[in-house]
């Protein structure tokens, strides 16, 4: 995991309260504990820098800090898993200098239309989306797509694949997945 993304319910306040799945993975699989920082990104893709409170088995309490700087194009976030102390993480080496945001010239923003695929092959190509940054997928009702399943429960799914994606891939752009609609739409 090179970035988590904050859950959709967050209120924006300076700490975020993390239960369920997600708060396993910080706490069994990544074993973060109190002091442990971490990167993060709020749904509307601000970027965080999260100091963890308190960890246990009822979830995890961390508090925010707005960040300001950014991986250097090509960089790499470093990946969680390196281990769970900040001096045994992967640190971005020191030849390469550090820049802000606001000094990166804004990506463009590319919005994905895609018919609706049959079987996995739409999670394939949503997961590649969001981890090229692109800034929504919105899935297209064609003449010749074949209907399955309840289309909401796909968008849900789809909304976690990206969710996934973008925890991995540590994109700097949120990734959204609207609602199926036609070409005429």
């Amino acid at each position: 995991m090179r970035q988590f993304l904050l859950p959709p319910a967050w209120d924006g306040g300076r700490s975020v309260t993390v239960t369920g799945k997600d708060a396993r993975r910080l706490v069994s699989v990544l074993r973060l504990r109190p002091g442990d920082s971490f990167p993060a990104m709020a749904p509307d893709g601000r970027r965080f820098s999260c100091t963890v409170v308190s960890a246990g088995p009822a979830g995890l309490v961390a508090d925010l800090c707005p960040s300001m700087e950014s991986p250097p194009e090509g960089v790499p976030l470093p990946d969680l898993r390196s281990g769970s102390r900040p001096e045994a993480r992967q640190a971005v080496p020191d030849r390469v200098p550090a820049t802000t945001d606001a000094a990166r010239p804004a990506l463009p923003r590319i919005v994905l239309a895609v018919g609706l695929l049959k079987g996995s092959k739409l999670d394939e190509v949503a997961r590649a989306a969001a981890e090229a940054g692109v800034s929504a997928i919105v899935p297209l009702r064609t003449e010749r797509t074949v209907p399955s399943g309840d289309p909401a429960a796909r968008v849900a799914r789809l909304g976690r694949i990206v969710s996934e994606a973008l925890g991995q891939s540590g994109s700097p752009v949120a990734t959204r997945v609207l609602e199926p609609a036609g070409l005429g739409d």
